[in-house]
């Protein structure tokens, strides 16, 4: 071989390395960034975990508040003997209407009575007990 023929493939090898050389740095910093995007990710992740947990540990207190607050013995202790049974006006039956051949079976919607769960001591019937 002569000498500009060694001289080329020894310039070829020196810039083959180097661009090996570039393309391993290259895999490595991509490398190092998968691994950030993983560890912000899993952080993501831990962080929906505690939030999940906080409103989970929440709604189980709000559930034992609320089956308290409805339990006979805690209500009647709130309400003592101010609560009166219905009058007979603030019962309202629904009877479903008749179905026709255009419309389906459909309950007629009743009036609403905002007298029904007040709680008035001057319209006094006897108190349950």
């Amino acid at each position: 071989m002569n000498d500009r023929s060694c001289n080329f493939f020894r310039r070829l090898s020196i810039v083959l390395a180097l661009l090996l050389l570039a393309e391993g740095a290259g895999g490595a910093l991509v490398v190092v960034g998968l691994r950030e995007q993983q560890a912000k990710h899993a952080e993501a992740a831990n962080q929906i975990e505690r939030d999940l947990g906080e409103a989970n540990r929440k709604l189980r207190s709000l559930d034992a508040m609320a089956e308290q607050d409805q339990q006979p013995d805690f209500l009647r202790s709130r309400i003592g003997d101010r609560m009166l049974a219905p009058l007979p006006k603030q019962i309202v039956w629904v009877r479903p209407a008749p179905p026709t051949q255009n419309r389906p079976e459909v309950a007629p919607v009743p009036a609403i009575s905002f007298q029904v769960a007040s709680i008035d001591p001057d319209r006094a019937p006897a108190p349950l007990r």
